[in-house]
C-alpha cells in the first residue's frame, strides 16, 4: 500500500483527500494528514460568522473527527511540518514526529499579510 501524506488539513487539502478517496475505493492508499492546527478541517470562510457570534465552531467544521475515522485517514492534528527530506521521502514535524511518505501533497493554504502599500499604515 501506498504512503500518502498531505501537509494542510485546510480545505484544500481535504477535499484532494476526498477526490482521491472518491476516485480510489478501495482505498489502495495509507493516508496521513497533517494540520498545524489542533481541530478538524473547518470552512474558513464562515469563521467570521463564527467570530461575530453568529455560528458555532460546530457549524463550520467540514470533516469532524468521525470523517477521518470513518475514511481510515490518520490525522495529526496540531503538528506542523518543518522539514521535508525529499531524498529519504520523509516529513519531519517540528515535535520530532517523522513520517515516511510515497506520495507527498502541500496544501498548505497561504499566508496572509499586509501588502506593502503606501499609506497602507495610516489611521482610520
Amino acid at each position: 500500500m501506498k504512503r500518502l501524506v498531505v501537509v494542510g488539513n485546510g480545505m484544500a487539502g481535504t477535499k484532494c483527500v476526498e477526490e482521491i478517496l472518491g476516485l480510489e475505493p478501495d482505498n489502495q492508499f495509507q493516508i496521513t494528514i497533517f494540520g498545524a492546527e489542533p481541530r478538524p478541517g473547518y470552512n474558513r470562510v464562515l469563521l467570521s460568522k463564527m467570530l461575530q457570534d453568529e455560528s458555532s465552531f460546530e457549524h463550520i467544521v467540514t470533516h469532524p473527527w468521525e470523517w477521518y475515522q470513518e475514511n481510515n485517514v490518520r490525522i495529526c492534528a496540531g503538528e506542523r511540518v518543518c522539514c521535508i527530506d525529499t531524498a529519504a521521502r520523509t516529513v519531519e514535524t517540528e515535535t520530532g514526529t517523522m513520517e515516511p511518505y510515497d506520495i507527498l501533497i502541500l496544501a498548505t493554504g497561504s499566508l496572509p499579510f499586509i501588502p506593502p502599500i503606501p499609506g497602507v499604515r495610516k489611521r482610520g
